[in-house]
């Protein structure tokens, strides 16, 4: 069979594969590099082994025991990556903010892809009868099943909780962006009439009454007043301001 491992260094996420070969006395391991999970296991098998095992398959179960407790801190550091990142969200962020959204969504599918086929593969185990696996093994077997059923819930949870927080901050982002657009719209009604007025008044013609009236500047800037008055009236009454 084929165990995959997991390993968080950082933000960065690597696959540890591993062969596992089981015969009746004996399990043989093939992979490259050090593994976390199996160098769990070396460490406490020999004393475990010596006090519950009858046959090779308690190492099967050692083997799967340290990989699921793998997984759940995979899980658990993912879990706090995605809370950091809601919480930067809530605030004021940078454009790279996205590139991290987008790697973490990434890792959490590509995580979920390898918990899948171990869920299965452990089911299996759990299950079927086998010449190498035990049957006074398999019910431990499958009490990790459901350890795996819940480690796949909540990397849902992790995945919806990340979408959810960068709808939300879009969101954020869009009633900020009509805030100013209902700003701009109220200044460009404002000054739309006046600048019509300006335009009027600023034509070369010779003949302009208003420009030889003795009060004409003082009836512009009456009328200007009186214009933005009536607008800021009618906005105000209309829930614009």
């Amino acid at each position: 069979m084929v165990v995959t491992g997991c390993r968080l260094q950082g933000a960065h996420f690597d696959l540890e594969r591993v062969d596992v070969i089981i015969g009746e006395r004996f399990l043989l391991t093939m992979h490259r590099g050090p593994v976390v999970f199996l160098d769990a296991v070396r460490k406490v098998y020999r004393s475990d082994f010596q006090r519950f095992a009858k046959s090779p398959s308690f190492l099967v179960y050692e083997l799967w025991d340290h990989l699921v407790e793998n997984y759940l801190a995979v899980q658990k550091r993912f879990e706090e990556r995605v809370e950091r990142l809601q919480a930067e969200l809530i605030g004021e962020v940078d454009d790279r903010v996205f590139a991290r959204v987008s790697e973490l969504g990434a890792d959490l599918l590509h995580f979920r892809k390898v918990v899948l086929p171990a869920r299965a593969v452990l089911s299996d185990l759990g299950s079927r009868k086998s010449l190498f696996i035990s049957e006074a093994t398999q019910p431990f077997l499958m009490n990790m099943v459901g350890t795996l059923e819940r480690v796949l819930q909540d990397l849902l949870v992790d995945r919806d909780i990340l979408n959810d927080s960068l709808n939300l901050y879009m969101s954020m982002v869009g009633h900020r962006t009509n805030r100013v657009m209902n700003r701009l719209t109220v200044v460009s009604v404002i000054f739309l009439p006046l600048t019509f007025l300006c335009g009027v008044y600023g034509m070369n013609f010779d003949v302009l009454p208003e420009v030889h009236w003795r009060y004409g500047y003082v009836y512009f800037w009456t009328s200007v007043v009186v214009i933005v008055a009536v607008l800021l009236w009618l906005m105000r009454r209309n829930r614009l301001l």
